[in-house]
């Protein structure tokens, strides 16, 4: 695909899934082409929020290792990483 997906931990709270939403939104703001990966089921806060302000989820995307570059969001270590990640392909940590 060539495209930066932008991840964080599997089965996200309300930081996780608010980090990969604004951090996709900016890279595709200055114009570098980014997805947004949620692993997993966002936890009820999350829906909850994104529910009240009629926010569209972002497409599901069922192939995250088709992408050439991964930036991580509020994750801490690799053990909450969705195991179809690869860590090599890591590029940046926030």
């Amino acid at each position: 695909m060539g495209t930066t997906i932008v991840a964080c931990y599997t089965n996200p709270d309300l930081d996780g899934f608010a980090c990969v939403i604004a951090y996709t939104e900016f890279l595709n703001t200055i114009n570098i082409e980014a997805a947004s990966y949620i692993p997993g089921k966002p936890h009820d806060e999350a829906k909850f929020i994104m529910d009240k302000f009629n926010y569209i989820y972002p497409p599901k995307i069922d192939t995250p290792d088709a992408y050439d570059e991964i930036i991580l969001v509020d994750s801490s270590d690799l053990k909450g990483l969705d195991k179809k990640l690869d860590p090599k392909n890591v590029v940046e940590i926030i």
